[in-house]
């Protein structure tokens, strides 16, 4: 059975002290059918010419370079390059566990789920952390539900009121614009 492609969603500005720790962990997932769509919104700090020279050994590495126009357009320039069934979003100084896209592609084949949420540990710039949240518990929600409390939610920290560590089936994200 062929497996979903995932497109995971990285902006990227000005972040080359993380990408060398955030890249590997995204790259080096047990789940292999995904794209990763880095799109550079105009860093001066090398971050781009590092995203181009891993595009160059990585055919999975798609980037998109732009002049900066912030974190929403950056975005929403990868939703309209994604192509796989699912589109997971990332930000350029996250690290996420070996599996994160393997559960969460899983669940979601599992379950029929449009959105899967994953758990998150914020940290501070020493590694320490700061914040926490986890799914408390499975729930069904309306699509009109999601989108309110992603506005709304202020639990953990606020942690899941972000689109970073959740799963959605690309189709639900048909016309939705980050601004």
């Amino acid at each position: 059975m062929e497996q979903a492609l995932v497109s995971v969603i990285l902006p990227v500005y000005n972040k080359i002290k993380y990408l060398p720790t955030t890249l590997p962990s995204l790259l080096s997932q047990t789940y292999r059918d995904f794209e990763l769509i880095a799109v550079d919104d105009g860093s001066t700090d090398g971050s781009g010419d590092f995203l181009d020279r891993l595009a160059k050994t990585d055919s999975r590495v798609k980037v998109i370079r732009q002049p900066n126009a912030g974190v929403s357009a950056a975005r929403n320039a990868a939703l309209d390059r994604a192509s796989g069934d699912y589109v997971v979003f990332a930000d350029a100084d996250d690290t996420v566990c070996p599996d994160w896209l393997e559960v969460l592609t899983k669940e979601a084949e599992i379950s029929g789920a449009d959105i899967v949420v994953s758990g998150l540990n914020k940290t501070n710039k020493d590694g320490k952390i700061i914040g926490k949240t986890s799914p408390e518990h499975d729930e069904t929600l309306s699509a009109a539900e999601i989108f309110h409390g992603f506005h709304t939610y202020q639990g953990n920290g606020g942690l899941l009121g972000f689109c970073v560590g959740k799963l959605f089936r690309r189709s639900l994200c048909s016309g939705i614009r980050f601004t």
